[in-house]
């Protein structure tokens, strides 16, 4: 999730050593020596100057509107990528819920899907490039995977996974569980999930928790939902970057062995336990619980974002319960959207933030 200002059009920059690439460039870049990444609304100076002194690599950075198919697809075939990850939106996360307004609360109370042709657009016009140059190097998406991914299944666009979300919901566990087992920590979830269990406060929704399994043991509720929790907001996103470093990893490093959690891996809705072998990823679930069940519950989380389903040509459906928290504030936010309609669809979201805006003043703080 990025922290970019909603004002400013999608950018992504692409940062790479000087010179043309070559055959050991991409070599050099398994062993982190050539970075390409995706921040919108920054100047691509600025985070190319940051990457070369965190990396200690030589970064350059080039800006692009991240919208404009032909400009991506060009910044991808001069860069001839090992990998692709892929950071931008055109609303931050946090800008709803940051306004603190009765009518942007509600927006947030309705569920993130909401939100969706902010997160969905950049990462559509990466994939479309991504299969017109025919690619095969895989694509990390940070941009809500949970959900933006299963809608780009459905186009033939999906991204190799995600990042965060189920990936930090196993972090968490693992680290602050009283008297953990030695073992494998097995976690289905999804981007519902994280908050409630990120600040350890069980949802008042009826949200299952998560499905956590250490040594074949199904963890309790009162195992998962642990305080102290974290405060939330976008401090969130760096427990987002953490745990993303062993996913590029094994994605990098054919000779690598990886086993971790991701969001919309294979194109699936809600994030699984994974392993990672030869750059090759294959789910590895819990004894006992099918890959039609993990996505089942996935898809039953997934109804407190806002989902009622995805339709096969990748329209989304909104919960009745959606329609009913959006109805007062922006009922044609939780209108089904085609893919095709997400320019039209951000159009209604952005001016809403707008209006959130410029109404702080006149609405009550809840």
């Amino acid at each position: 999730m990025n922290d970019e200002k909603p004002e400013t059009p999608s950018a992504p920059s692409r940062f790479r050593g000087s010179g043309q690439p070559d055959r050991a460039d991409r070599r050099r870049a398994r062993a982190g020596e050539r970075v390409e990444t995706c921040e919108p609304g920054a100047s691509a100076g600025d985070l190319a100057q940051r990457l070369r002194r965190t990396t200690g690599c030589e970064v350059s950075g080039e800006k692009v509107d991240g919208l404009d198919p032909a400009g991506v697809t060009r910044l991808m075939a001069d860069f001839e990528p090992d990998l692709i990850i892929q950071g931008a939106s055109l609303l931050s996360p946090w800008a709803l819920p940051e306004c603190e307004t009765a009518p942007a609360l509600g927006i947030v109370a309705a569920g993130f899907a909401l939100q969706v042709s902010a997160q969905l657009p950049v990462v559509m016009t990466v994939m479309r490039a991504h299969k017109d140059l025919g690619l095969s190097c895989p694509v990390i998406n940070c941009s809500f995977p949970d959900l933006t991914h299963p809608i780009l299944k459905c186009c033939g666009l999906a991204p190799t996974a995600g990042i965060g979300n189920v990936a930090m919901i196993a972090r968490r566990l693992e680290e602050v569980r009283p008297e953990p087992q030695r073992g494998r920590l097995r976690v289905i979830a999804h981007h519902a999930h994280v908050t409630p269990v990120l600040t350890g406060k069980s949802p008042a929704t009826e949200l299952p928790p998560p499905l956590a399994y250490e040594n074949g043991r199904r963890l309790g509720k009162e195992q998962i939902y642990l305080q102290p929790g974290l405060a939330p907001g976008r401090q969130f996103n760096d427990l987002t970057a953490v745990t993303a470093i062993p996913l590029i990893t094994g994605l990098l490093d054919a000779s690598a062995s990886v086993d971790t959690h991701a969001p919309g891996v294979l194109g699936l809705p809600g994030g699984y336990p994974l392993r990672i072998r030869g750059g090759t990823i294959e789910l590895d679930l819990p004894g006992g619980i099918s890959r039609e069940e993990a996505v089942d519950f996935n898809n039953v989380s997934a109804r407190a974002d806002g989902v009622e389903r995805i339709e096969k040509d990748g329209t989304l459906i909104y919960t009745e319960e959606a329609k009913r928290y959006a109805s007062p504030w922006c009922a044609e936010l939780a209108e089904p959207l085609a893919p095709r309609d997400l320019e039209a669809r951000f159009q209604v979201l952005q001016s809403f933030y707008q209006s959130c805006l410029r109404s702080s003043a006149r609405y009550p703080v809840l």
